[in-house]
């Protein structure tokens, strides 16, 4: 079977298109943040690291616990949370 790759360009003018996510100075893409739950943050963030995540955020306290946000290899952030 054929191999497929997509690309985020536009093949008019190899400019991004417009579904291309756009990160702002923050590393925000604008999009939903997508928050997994674990039972122990700290060893999470060792897991993230070692797995080739970028820590770009905390670990911080907020209401009813902590959380820090990465970013996966292919660039995608995401977050975990533990309660406190």
């Amino acid at each position: 079977m054929p191999s497929t790759t997509l690309s985020s360009r536009s093949p008019i003018s190899n400019r991004p298109s417009a579904s291309t996510p756009k990160r702002s100075a923050g590393g925000s893409s604008g999009g939903p943040l997508v928050l997994l739950y674990s039972t122990d943050l700290d060893r999470s963030v060792e897991a993230v690291e070692h797995a080739g995540g970028q820590v770009v955020n905390g670990p911080y306290a907020f209401p009813g616990g902590r959380r820090f946000h990465f970013t996966d290899p292919s660039g995608n952030e995401l977050g975990i949370w533990a309660e406190a």
